[in-house]
């Protein structure tokens, strides 16, 4: 029965989240965007390709929208991309990487969306 009521609360959680805060747009996912296409709409998208795959951080995948990130810990965006290797916030053609490495020694990191303040703990 206790089976159940977790089955029934996981499979309400929905693989990605689309927002808006003051005029800016993020669509919200665990992971990032397997197979990728602009054309493409998010409801399209299976959970094996929000929930699993690493985004490509060196490309913009939305003109006019944020893509908010976790899965991947900021620290081995920074190190692929040959930049400093710090648990902070990463921000860069339209990413934001929240995975601050918390699970693995690192910091655990929030973002204000109104105005990308972070913080840390």
């Amino acid at each position: 029965k206790n089976g159940k009521k977790v089955f029934d609360y996981i499979s309400d959680f929905s693989l990605y989240e689309e927002v808006e805060v003051k005029g800016k747009k993020f669509v919200l996912v665990h992971a990032g965007i397997c197979n990728f296409d602009e054309c493409k709409s998010m409801e399209d998208y299976v959970l094996d390709e929000l929930i699993f795959d690493r985004a490509d951080y060196s490309k913009m995948y939305f003109k006019d929208k944020y893509l908010v990130t976790g899965h991947t810990p900021t620290r081995l965006i920074r190190k692929k991309l040959e930049e400093n290797q710090l648990d902070l916030i990463y921000i860069k053609n339209n990413h934001i990487a929240i995975d601050c490495g918390c699970g693995h020694g690192g910091l655990l990191g929030a973002i204000r969306l109104d105005d990308f303040e972070d913080f840390y703990a």
